[in-house]
């Protein structure tokens, strides 16, 4: 197991950041951590990571436990925090070895070792500037350059594109998609189309709890139909949810006795006709009927808004 995270909890002068999250990560590939601002995305890496220490539950990763094998344990990481804070005055390729060092990188091996994260980071032509002369990407450039310095089998990126050009952005994604064969990643985003590009799976947060557990890889294989049609809620939640096998049937408005749905079913390639045929049958009235894959929006604001969640 890479990464297993049970029952996390942090409190801040009585107040719950983080409260009983648990997951687990068994294989290489791209996690993400997304959710509003404040739900304890930021407070959860740093426990997973060990630089804050939970007040309930437990961390381990490759093994070793964020409390009592703390050092080992960050010998396994790869750490990009939110605001990396590098030293002004020092020269990029001077800071790195400094920090290859540190994570006990052999002295016979560290040339070579920077060489390899500079070009990774696109950073080669500027590793004799002074860091504090540096863009602000080229400074967060110079901070993912340390998190991969070692090639730790764990990576923990929290918002990595921030300050990023979409140039950058792109080359990350391309870089991301490289070691995720041979690395466990998990990042942290606001941006979602940031991790439906990148992600094989998504984590949702929301008031320190996890909201939601998606595999992207099967649930973009699913397809939604979208129907606004009038009648009674229950009676269209009940029918619908037998057109097929395995109909997922979620409510997500209404206006007065119109009613506008999500179907989905994996079993079926495209809803639509037996949609259309059963509101046909019905006698029901229908003012939209759309279809297209479910996006990773739809399920991010079901889990993080209440009133997207009502059960019909």
């Amino acid at each position: 197991m890479l990464v297993r995270v049970k029952n996390l909890a942090k409190s801040f002068q009585g107040t719950r950041a983080v409260d009983g999250v648990s997951f687990e990560i068994s294989e290489f590939g791209i996690c993400g951590l997304i959710g509003p601002n404040g739900a304890g995305k930021t407070t959860t890496l740093r426990m997973l990571t060990s630089y804050l220490t939970p007040t309930a539950g437990t961390v381990c990763i490759a093994g070793f436990d964020s409390v009592r094998q703390p050092l080992p344990l960050r010998g396994r990481i790869g750490y990009l925090p939110e605001g990396s804070a590098l030293p002004q005055d020092a020269r990029v390729d001077e800071y790195l070895a400094f920090r290859a060092g540190l994570k006990g990188v052999e002295r016979r091996r560290r040339t070579a070792e920077l060489d390899r994260c500079l070009q990774i980071c696109g950073l080669t032509g500027q590793r004799r500037r002074i860091l504090g002369r540096l863009s602000h990407g080229q400074q967060r450039r110079a901070a993912l350059a340390d998190a991969l310095l070692n090639d730790p089998p764990v990576l923990i990126l929290d918002e990595p594109t921030i300050g990023l050009d979409p140039l950058q952005v792109l080359h990350l994604r391309g870089f991301l998609s490289e070691v995720a064969s041979t690395h466990c990643v998990l990042i942290s985003t606001h941006v979602l189309s940031e991790a439906e590009a990148v992600c094989d799976r998504v984590l949702i947060m929301n008031g320190g709890r996890l909201a939601d557990d998606i595999d992207l890889r099967e649930d973009g294989a699913r397809q939604a139909c979208f129907v606004e049609v009038d009648g009674v809620l229950e009676e269209l939640t009940a029918v619908f949810t037998g057109i097929a096998t395995g109909v997922d049937v979620k409510w997500l408005s209404s206006a007065g006795c119109w009613h506008r749905l999500e179907l989905s079913a994996a079993s079926v390639e495209d809803l639509r006709s037996e949609v259309a045929a059963t509101c046909l049958r019905q006698g029901w009235k229908v003012r939209e009927l759309t279809a297209s894959p479910r996006s990773l929006e739809t399920r991010f604001v079901r889990a993080v808004l209440p009133d997207s969640r009502k059960a019909a």
